[in-house]
């Protein structure tokens, strides 16, 4: 692996996913913390996930193969939809984003990662 300093970013995403209970221990936590990540820097990168969000994050990973980030990154978000995870979205974003039966694409959710660093929603977080 590259070296890579984790940013206030990385950090903030990353305590986010733990928060709406993303397991730690899933491939695609590490890898929607990254990509999120790359998204606050340069929001023009989500309108080219495959060939440079997913990418620059096999590559960060040292994987072959982008198509691996994005499944594990749409596991994590399945995962995430069994559990009470997009009830807290709603909560922490103040609207109904997601209904029960609803969930994200890999897109909308490092999207949504992105922003909730972007708008610093993480200062009046009080859950």
């Amino acid at each position: 692996m590259t070296i890579y300093q984790q940013s206030e970013a990385h950090n903030i995403i990353k305590l986010f996913l733990i928060k709406i209970g993303m397991k730690c221990s899933l491939n695609g936590f590490a890898y929607i913390c990254y990509a999120a990540d790359l998204v606050t820097k340069n929001p023009n990168l989500i309108y080219d996930l495959c060939n440079n969000v997913y990418v620059q994050t096999a590559k960060y990973f040292e994987i072959e193969n982008s198509n691996c980030i994005e499944r594990s990154i749409r596991h994590a978000i399945d995962h995430l939809a069994n559990t009470n995870g997009f009830a807290l979205i709603n909560k922490i974003f103040k609207t109904n984003l997601y209904s029960k039966h609803d969930k994200p694409t890999s897109g909308e959710f490092i999207k949504l990662c992105a922003q909730y660093y972007n708008l610093q929603m993480y200062e009046d977080l009080a859950l």
